[in-house]
C-alpha cells in the first residue's frame, strides 16, 4: 500500500511507527524551501512582515495550518544545521520545536507563533 499525505503529522504515532516514509524534495536540493532560509537570514522587521503575510494568507484561506507547519519544519531543518555547527544555537531549536507542537493545537494563533519565532531565533546567514 502507498499512502500519500502532505505531512506525517497527520498520522497517529502508532501508525507512523509502522510505515516507511519518503519525503519528496521541493524546489531545492536539501529539501528546505527558500522561504525558510530567507526567514532565518532576515532581520527582525523583515521576519515580522513575513509572519504577517503568512498569517494573513491563512486567515484568507490561501494557505492552511499544515502549510505553516511545513514552513516551521523547514525552519527547524535550517536551525538544526546551525545548531550542529554552533552548539550555542541549540536554544533556538527548542523554540522551533515548541512552535511545531503549538501549531498542532486547535486554538493556535499562527501569527503569534511566527512572530515569536521571528523574535527569538538568532539571525543565521
Amino acid at each position: 500500500f502507498f499512502i500519500l499525505i502532505p505531512t506525517l503529522r497527520l498520522l497517529l504515532p502508532t501508525v507512523r511507527s509502522r510505515l516507511f516514509s519518503f519525503r519528496g524534495v521541493g524546489d531545492t536540493t536539501d529539501g528546505v524551501r527558500n522561504e525558510a532560509k530567507e526567514f532565518v537570514a532576515a532581520m527582525i522587521p523583515a521576519r515580522l512582515k513575513m509572519a504577517k503575510k503568512i498569517a494573513d494568507a491563512v486567515s484568507d484561506e490561501e494557505q492552511t495550518k499544515n502549510d505553516v507547519a511545513d514552513f516551521v519544519c523547514d525552519i527547524e531543518r535550517v536551525v538544526h544545521g546551525a545548531a550542529i555547527a554552533k552548539p550555542s544555537q541549540a536554544e533556538a531549536l527548542v523554540h522551533v520545536l515548541n512552535a511545531e507542537r503549538d501549531l498542532s493545537g486547535r486554538a493556535a494563533s499562527v501569527k503569534m507563533i511566527l512572530e515569536h519565532l521571528a523574535l527569538v531565533i538568532p539571525r543565521l546567514t
